[in-house]
């Protein structure tokens, strides 16, 4: 169940609703006040895990919360990255007019 304060994987609630696209879950959270950076056990933020996924909604939702674009995860990848190797243009248009590092070289990436 996504609903508890951590999983054994290290998912919170917000992690869950934003992997699924809940929209309508991730955003009492945030307005909650839950922590909007914590990570699970892949060092994967709730905006990472949205972004991935291509949510849009809940990107926006994060970013307007002020959630750091730029955390990356155990393999160097930021949100950007990953919405950008599952082609969800949006998300990748939307993270670079917000601030995304457009620049930042994941642990196997040459720029």
């Amino acid at each position: 169940m996504c609903l508890a304060p951590h999983l054994q994987d290290g998912e919170t609630a917000l992690h869950c609703a934003a992997w699924h696209g809940y929209s309508n879950v991730a955003q009492p959270l945030v307005s909650a006040n839950c922590n909007l950076n914590t990570r699970n056990k892949d060092e994967e933020t709730p905006i990472v895990c949205a972004a991935v996924r291509g949510h849009l909604c809940i990107v926006m939702c994060l970013s307007d919360a002020r959630a750091l674009l730029n955390i990356p995860d155990k393999n160097g990848c930021t949100a950007l990255h990953l919405a950008s190797k599952r082609q969800h243009v949006e998300v990748c248009e939307y993270l670079c007019r917000v601030g995304a590092k457009v620049n930042l070289a994941d642990k196997v990436s040459i720029l």
